[in-house]
């Protein structure tokens, strides 16, 4: 029975270790890495993005999908937190290639909005804001029939992960 408990303690200090050493890639409980689907925002109308905290505070992104590609920023005015909501200023430009268009434009946008960091590693985020669309090559206005500013939404949803986690995973798998 004392050979159990001991073997029983010592995969708790294993398991232990190994969840200080994770969250060494953690802001608050949250992975700093996520790939979220879109519709809106750096995407255009749908697609793709991978955005990667910077702080507590701050958020890089990135993304591509139909009709558009682009990158942005987000800053949390109060700090990120897992299982909690946060507000946040975002801004984000884009390169926009619409097929019913007859030319691409650039898109630069500041958006305010809620970012959900759920406790399953879920993120969930809606924001909203004025665009100014220029033309490609210059800063010259686009002038569709409603000037050069639109409304920007975004929507998404997403999973966070820590790509330096992974890889201990699965060397640990390997043995």
């Amino acid at each position: 029975m004392l050979l159990f408990f001991n073997c029983s303690f010592g995969q708790v200090e294993i398991d232990t270790t190994r969840v200080k050493e994770d969250q060494k890639h953690e802001f608050a409980g949250v992975y700093r890495s996520s790939v979220s689907a879109h519709f809106g925002g750096v995407t255009g109308v749908i697609g793709l993005t991978y955005d990667f905290l910077l702080s507590r505070r701050w958020a890089f992104e990135v993304g591509g999908g139909f009709p558009a590609a682009g990158l942005g920023f987000k800053f949390y005015p109060f700090k990120i937190v897992r299982a909690k909501e946060r507000f946040h200023i975002a801004q984000r430009s884009l390169y926009f290639a619409a097929p019913w268009e007859n030319q691409a434009v650039f898109q630069h946008s500041i958006s305010i909005g809620l970012t959900f960091f759920g406790n399953n590693r879920w993120n969930w985020g809606l924001d909203l804001g004025p665009v100014y669309e220029h033309n490609v090559g210059t800063f010259q206005p686009n002038l569709p029939e409603n000037g050069p500013f639109n409304m920007m939404i975004n929507l998404r949803g997403g999973y966070r992960f820590s790509f330096k986690v992974m890889k201990k995973n699965r060397e640990l798998k390997r043995g």
